[in-house]
This record gives C-alpha cells, sequence and structure tokens, in this order.
C-alpha cells in the first residue's frame, strides 16, 4: 500500500472503486478514449499526475500512451 506522511494507507475495495472512478474521470478529461482511461485508471504504477503534466505540455495521447504505459 502506498505510504501517506510515513503512515501506510490502507484503502477497502469500496475506496479503491472510488479512487479508480475518479482516476478515470480525470483521464477521461484529459481527452483520453474510454478504454484507455478505464486501463489507465486501474494501474497504480501509472502517476496521473505526470500524465496530465505530459498531456497539457501538448504530447499527443499515443506519445503519452507509450510514456506512462
Amino acid at each position: 500500500p502506498p505510504a501517506i506522511d510515513g503512515r501506510v494507507a490502507h484503502l477497502t475495495t469500496s475506496d479503491e472503486a472510488k479512487v479508480t472512478r475518479w482516476r478515470r474521470h480525470q483521464l477521461l478529461g484529459l481527452g483520453f478514449p474510454a478504454e484507455e482511461a478505464e486501463a489507465l485508471a486501474a494501474r497504480r504504477d501509472v502517476d496521473l499526475h505526470q500524465t496530465a503534466n505530459l498531456v497539457n505540455a501538448g504530447c499527443d495521447l499515443e506519445t503519452v500512451l507509450r510514456i506512462v504505459g
């Protein structure tokens, strides 16, 4: 589990689902097609902030997917 301020965060299955839905929503807002947004949202190794920074810097989505995925 990820650490927050040195503490380990324990998420319930319900919390995990909420986080995944929120991440999917953010990725859809960045312009990712639903299928890619769903796949990336479920992966905790994908840094959402890095992904957003790349998109906002003008990277096309195909390039972003190659970088983060």
